[in-house]
């Protein structure tokens, strides 16, 4: 959709209203609209929802208020996902906020390696402006460059970055509502050495590399790395011989220790005068019950498996004078 324009109201280019649902993908584009409100799109009313999944919005005007590329507002939603692009967007005027995307009592989300280049907005949040009781949510990968805003402070700033990737500074403010940032599946949130968590950290990428003997690897946590957990899955009388197959499952090789031998997926204590001195799932052997030599006898079976020994003592011996 390209070149249209609203005279009053929002959305120069799309309205969706209560209840109402609009999808954009597949390189699917809003370029050189405009509107009072909401150069590109309006999204108002509860229901009322806006997905930009790998799709361009850009170079749309918001003439006289905010959101030079998205107005949300009264219960709608923006979701932007895959790598769409916000391009050039601008609120004209000095009033105007959000240079791509003014929320007011809204829910915005933002994933995948979305980018947000250009944006203009004079009185702050080029790239996102908002207020009331919206939602905002950036994930770790997206792209935040070259937008221009206002330094003036605004209360409730939202100043926690997309990690490792951008600091929000002017480009993202709010006033009231919650603002998040958080890492991608696979990766977690490091704070920086004396520095604060959202602004300054990085996100990381989970270690995948295997644990030692009898550890698998934990979840990766939104703010620590996976961990080598102990395996918890042998039964009693085994040992582990393995880590964690596949690396991340509670799910550790074992074989049975000695005295015990392997029946029905358990470790079963080998009977009475049997004997197993070996690591491993074979059967328990009888101990011997032959005579031993003259000048012999036999070991304990469950410790040695009955072996002749020498004697050396005599019950009869007599001490030397």
């Amino acid at each position: 959709i390209y070149s249209c324009k609203a005279t009053t109201g929002g959305g120069g280019g799309v309205v969706v209203e209560a209840g109402g649902a609009v999808s954009m993908s597949s390189g699917a584009q809003l370029r050189t609209n405009n509107a009072p409100a909401g150069g590109a799109a309006h999204v108002t009313g509860a229901g009322s929802s806006l997905t930009v999944d790998a799709s361009e919005i850009s170079s749309n005007t918001a003439m006289t208020t905010d959101g030079g590329g998205v107005y949300v507002e009264a219960g709608g939603r923006l979701t932007v996902t895959g790598a769409a692009m916000f391009e050039n967007n601008q609120a004209r005027t000095l009033q105007g906020r959000g240079g791509h995307i003014f929320c007011d009592a809204a829910t915005l989300s933002v994933s995948g390696p979305s980018t947000f280049d250009g944006g203009y907005a004079p009185n702050g949040g080029s790239v996102a402006y908002t207020r009331g009781s919206s939602t905002v949510t950036f994930l770790g990968e997206a792209v935040l460059s070259n937008n221009v805003g206002s330094a003036q402070d605004i209360s409730g700033v939202c100043s926690n970055a997309p990690l490792a990737d951008a600091a929000f500074d002017d480009q993202v403010r709010q006033e009231g509502g919650t603002c998040t940032s958080t890492c991608s599946a696979g990766f977690w949130a490091q704070r920086a050495a004396g520095g604060d968590l959202m602004t300054s950290g990085a996100c990381v990428a989970c270690t995948v590399d295997p644990c030692p003997v009898a550890q698998y690897r934990g979840e990766c946590q939104s703010h620590s790395d996976a961990a080598c957990k102990p395996c918890s899955n042998k039964p009693a009388g085994a040992l582990y011989t393995s880590g964690g197959i596949p690396f991340d499952n509670n799910n550790c090789e074992w074989t049975c220790g000695a005295d015990f031998f392997l029946s029905g997926g358990s470790c079963v204590p080998c009977s009475a005068n049997f004997f197993k001195l070996t690591v491993g799932d074979e059967a328990c052997q009888p101990c011997p019950s032959s005579a031993c030599a003259v000048g012999e006898y036999r070991d304990t079976c469950k410790t040695t498996g009955g072996t002749c020994v020498p004697c050396t003592t005599r019950p009869d011996a007599v001490a030397p004078p």
